[in-house]
């Protein structure tokens, strides 16, 4: 099933691998230091693609700077970013505000302060970049999406809510072939991760919980780019200064 045609993707331009690398990150989750120094740890070029996975807000100290970083990358480089299920959330909320004015802002939206107004609608300059988010995207050896696929479905690529808020999936190789998903959502040991590369698995989750700083023994805590040319993982720990509310691991 060729799934480029889908009016929920997008077409990716292809790049000239002598000169340019495509990256993947996930879930950076309000942690826009970390952020920052993980981009400048991979040396973005002109030349390369990067592919953001969702889960940009929330959690994290600082919602407001990582959609203005990324906006901000957007003028000069090939950054191409997915949806996930926390600006699922926020756009909810600002769809909801229009209505029923009893409607509060669903509580998890407390760390994107700085993107809606008095009336709990989104602020102009974030509205365009949140709409145009795309739920995967399909390139020549990879599909990329936040958090999954449901492959029991009759067409997984129109299961939009299963793309934002899926945690477990088989992967139906009859369907994607050769093509590997890499995706987010659900944070990740790094061992597993590792092995997942390694191991050849179908899919490889590349969200390590940036914002579960704390958790860094554990094998959590630290931002990852995965290099979808040469599955290298580059590494960021989580700089954040200011105090997350990185409550549930499952959010």
């Amino acid at each position: 099933m060729n799934a480029s045609n889908s009016p929920i993707t997008r077409s990716i331009p292809k790049i000239d691998s002598s000169k340019g690398t495509r990256y993947a990150i996930s879930d950076i989750h309000g942690c826009v230091q970390t952020f920052k120094a993980l981009i400048k740890k991979i040396n973005l070029s002109t030349d390369d693609q990067l592919f953001l996975l969702g889960d940009y807000i929330n959690k994290g100290p600082d919602s407001k700077g990582v959609l203005d970083y990324i906006i901000d990358l957007q003028k000069t480089y090939s950054v191409f970013c997915l949806r996930g299920n926390h600006e699922e959330l926020l756009m909810r909320a600002h769809r909801r505000a229009g209505g029923d004015t009893s409607i509060r802002l669903i509580p998890i939206l407390h760390r994107g302060r700085g993107l809606v107004d008095e009336n709990r609608r989104i602020l102009p300059q974030y509205l365009p970049f949140l709409e145009s988010l795309c739920y995967y995207f399909e390139l020549e050896d990879y599909y990329l999406v936040h958090a999954g696929f449901d492959f029991e479905a009759p067409n997984p690529f129109s299961e939009t809510e299963k793309m934002l808020w899926l945690r477990h999936f088989e992967v139906d190789t009859s369907i994607v072939g050769e093509k590997r998903i890499i995706h987010g959502h659900v944070p990740e040991y790094l061992q597993f991760i590792q092995e997942e590369i390694d191991y050849g698995c179908p899919s490889i989750c590349i969200d390590n919980g940036c914002v579960y700083k704390a958790r860094k023994k554990a094998g959590l805590g630290q931002l990852l780019a995965l290099n979808l040319d040469t599955l290298e993982i580059i590494l960021q720990e989580n700089i954040e200064t200011e105090r997350s509310s990185s409550r549930s691991l499952f959010l």
